[in-house]
């Protein structure tokens, strides 16, 4: 087991000094934004993707001693108790965990699709969040503490035309996150959620301005954000917040850039 390393004194911040957070499929974007706030936030912070191939490229970012990479396919039950398990080996505890990893699904008009489709979605989208968490409980059980934010599409909130699984798969992963959020509170373990919208740097967003049609939809959405397309630090931001608010649980925080609002 390995001891976590206490602060430096030249550490410009140490909210999170000798905590731990694991952030799933955060080579790029969304999850390497956050990996980044919460290093600067003092944290040790294990990065993840399903291969080693896809983690290659992470000793050209300037990040910081206070990283290490784990391989893992978090869609899995075995990857994702791998995934927690070389955690406790290498650092002895898991203080934060962030649910960003999601799979890449059909999205599709409802009537277009088939069940094989239906099940991919919440296979891919639901239980990849179900598996990681019911992997990192136990360790956070011992503790006696914890923190757990989960990333998902606004879709789930407001619902979004030609999303329909997408919207039923979050709108669980929302419902998880609130009954679990009261039934580990005992064991001062918080859970919330970050509900986002189109993100560029994303392979959602690249997946959308790639193709004509959706594009146009998109380029319509998104002149009704008030404040423009997100970027991947912007969701980072909503992460930050959850992970240093200790006494906010069980909630739902919508980074939509004023495209609707919460009702």
């Amino acid at each position: 087991m390995t001891v976590v390393r206490e602060p430096d004194a030249c550490d410009a911040v140490a909210d999170l000094a000798g905590r731990v957070a694991v952030i799933t499929g955060s080579t790029r974007g969304i999850g390497l934004a956050t990996a980044r706030r919460l290093v600067r936030r003092g944290a040790w912070v294990v990065i993840n993707s399903r291969t080693d191939d896809e983690g290659a490229a992470l000793k050209d970012l300037d990040l910081g001693e206070r990283t290490a990479f784990v391989a893992g396919d978090v869609s899995e039950v075995a990857g994702a108790q791998r995934l927690v398990d070389l955690t406790l080996e290498r650092f002895g505890r898991v203080d934060v965990w962030v649910n960003n990893a999601s799979p890449n699904v059909k999205v599709d008009f409802f009537d277009q699709q088939q069940p094989a489709d239906w099940h991919q979605t919440i296979d891919g989208k639901m239980f990849t969040t179900i598996n990681c968490i019911h992997a990192v409980l136990p360790a956070m059980q011992a503790q006696g503490e914890g923190c757990i934010v989960n990333i998902v599409s606004d879709a789930a909130r407001v619902g979004t035309a030609g999303e329909s699984m997408v919207s039923a798969a979050y709108g669980g992963v929302i419902a998880l996150t609130k009954s679990l959020a009261r039934e580990f509170a005992r064991h001062r373990i918080r859970v919330n959620c970050v509900s986002i919208t189109l993100t560029t740097g994303t392979p959602g967003y690249e997946r959308i301005i790639a193709d004509e049609v959706r594009a146009k939809i998109f380029a319509k959405i998104a002149a009704k954000m008030p404040f423009g397309v997100l970027d991947p630090d912007d969701t980072a931001q909503a992460v930050e917040y959850f992970v240093l608010a200790k006494r906010v649980t069980g909630q739902t925080l919508s980074v939509n850039s004023g495209l609707s609002f919460p009702g």
